[in-house]
Parts: C-alpha cells; structure tokens; sequence
C-alpha cells in the first residue's frame, strides 16, 4: 500500500501520530479502513468516505503496525476484534519485534485527495 506523507511538525514529540485513509462508515463507525479502491471491496452499502486516524491512548480504535511499515492496518473499533488477528495474542507479536499497537480515535474528513491512504508525520 503506497502513501504519501506529509509532515506537519518538527522533530520528536512533536505531536501524535496521524493517518488518513478511506474507510466504511456504519452510521459514525469506520471500518475496513485503506485505500479507496480496496474498502468496496468488503461488501456492505455503507458509503466509504475520508477519515482521520490519531494516535491516541485512550482512543477507541486499535491498530497494528508492522514493523518497518508507515500505515496500521487491521483497525478495528474495539480491541475484541483486534486481538483476533493474531493467534498467539498481539502482546505475544510486539515482544517479539514485529510490530507494534496503536490505539487510535477517528475523526471523517472531507479533504483527503486521491486514493492512496497518507501518513501524517509529526
């Protein structure tokens, strides 16, 4: 999955960690979220629109990112359906250096370009 980024602070603890992408909305919920092409292809009616994940500890969306990778995949709105991912548990996957959880809040936008998710670094 490519991406383009863009940064919007200097240096470390400039802020958290953003990302936009596409995702499905069921009435404020996001799922499937990537890129435009791809969240269709989940099925379901719902409209796939433009949202904005941050990174956020109390957020209530959970998320993995692969090691060496810029955008979380496997997003899920609750960390039930997230720790099914992975059959070992996902605790089990960060000890062993393969990545790491990020809980996030998401926010729709209305100004995400193009179809490609986008990092936003800080």
């Amino acid at each position: 999955m490519a991406a383009a980024t863009e940064r919007t602070g200097t240096g470390p603890g400039a802020g958290p960690r953003r990302w936009r992408m596409w995702a499905q909305d069921r009435a404020g919920s996001y799922w499937h979220p990537g890129d435009r092409r791809s969240v269709p292809m989940y099925g379901g009616r719902e409209p796939t629109v433009a949202v904005e994940f941050t990174e956020d500890v109390e957020g209530g969306y959970w998320g993995w990112l692969e090691e060496g990778t810029q955008i979380p995949v496997m997003i899920y709105p609750s960390e039930g359906l997230f720790s099914m991912c992975f059959p070992y548990g996902y605790a089990s996957e960060v000890a062993r250096g393969r990545g790491e959880t990020v809980r996030l809040r998401a926010v729709r936008v209305d100004d995400l370009e193009g179809d490609e998710p986008r990092v936003i670094l800080a």
